[in-house]
């Protein structure tokens, strides 16, 4: 009734559960079992309404608690209880989806039954010069299954330098001057990804016809010129 009529269990009016109470007791004459339980909550709630009733001075209401107090104590516990109750319920039903595998006692008593070993018994008669040799053993293997070329990159660095970028850039600078020199360019490069999709870049110009790449003599600068058609 509390939760059907949005009412706070801390400002329980007692007077309209307690007209509730008398309206059911009096639609179910037959229900003995039920009628029974809610005849004692009845009377109850009527003693509270009675207690409320009275007349009330001063010094009377600074002794006595308020009547609803122990209901209220147990209207609390029992929805407590209630969602505990939902909540077991709920985990209840979840658990009956799963089929878990009973132990296997025979190996756990084996395991049970063991001794815990003795390192002492188990290194009997070994002697720690035959401990170099297998070390050394292992040692060569391992080098052995160790990829050198692999082994031998330290990280990988990631490609921040497009050569389709460095195309348009190659194209805008020639479009200005229309004469680069190799050097110069590679000069400014940030590092060595930059120069190689530079160099990629000017590869690709080349292949396409977009530009010519002169060197009069060997070891001296090279050119790069935008093609005229």
């Amino acid at each position: 009734m509390i939760e059907k009529n949005q009412i706070s269990l801390y400002d329980i009016p007692i007077a309209a559960l307690t007209d509730q109470y008398m309206e059911v007791l009096r639609r179910f004459p037959e229900d003995m079992e039920n009628r029974s339980a809610f005849m004692v909550m009845a009377a109850a709630l009527l003693e509270i309404k009675s207690r409320m009733l009275l007349p009330r001075t001063e010094k009377r209401t600074e002794e006595e608690p308020d009547p609803r107090e122990d209901l209220m104590r147990k209207l609390i516990e029992y929805r407590y209880f209630k969602q505990m109750s939902e909540l077991l319920r709920a985990c209840e039903e979840q658990g009956g989806r799963f089929y878990y595998r009973a132990p296997d006692w025979a190996v756990i008593r084996l395991f049970q039954g063991k001794a815990r070993p003795d390192i002492a018994e188990i290194l009997k008669g070994v002697r720690w010069e035959s401990f170099y040799p297998i070390f050394m053993d292992a040692a060569r293997r391992v080098e052995n299954r160790t990829d050198k070329v692999r082994a031998g990159f330290k990280e990988i660095i990631k490609d921040e330098h497009l050569i389709e970028e460095k195309i348009q850039r190659l194209l805008d600078l020639l479009n200005r001057s229309r004469h680069l020199e190799f050097t110069r360019l590679f000069r400014a490069c940030g590092g060595r990804s930059e120069k190689v999709a530079y160099f990629l870049a000017l590869l690709e110009l080349s292949k396409m016809k977009q530009i010519e790449i002169k060197q009069e003599d060997v070891f001296q600068d090279i050119f790069v010129d935008k093609r005229p058609d």
